[in-house]
């Protein structure tokens, strides 16, 4: 399921890729700010 999901946004284009990482790593460090507490 995640690979199918994983080429989806590969094949868009650079600028949605982008914006889809730096969404998920801000995700990833207010998750783990919050377990942190």
């Amino acid at each position: 399921m995640f690979e199918s999901l994983y080429i989806h946004f590969n094949d868009k284009d650079e600028r949605g890729r982008q914006t889809l990482q730096i969404g998920v790593k801000f995700f990833l460090n207010f998750y783990t700010h919050q377990l942190n507490r």
